[in-house]
């Protein structure tokens, strides 16, 4: 049997939780950016999708 195989790999170091003020270190980040923007509007799109699916499958 190969050896890297029987080997349990270390446990992933902990990462600390983020502080209260994480929000305002990426507050913004995808202001102008149309990639961003496209992404949101398909993700509402599907969302929307699905509702108007459902709604018509309970009928």
């Amino acid at each position: 049997m190969d050896s890297s195989i029987t080997q349990v790999p270390p446990s992933p170091k902990k990462t600390p939780p983020p502080s209260k003020r994480d929000w305002l270190k990426t507050a913004g980040w995808a202001k102008n950016d149309a990639l961003y923007a496209e992404a949101v509007r398909l993700g509402q799109e599907y969302r929307r999708s699905m509702t108007v699916e459902s709604e018509h499958a309970d009928s």
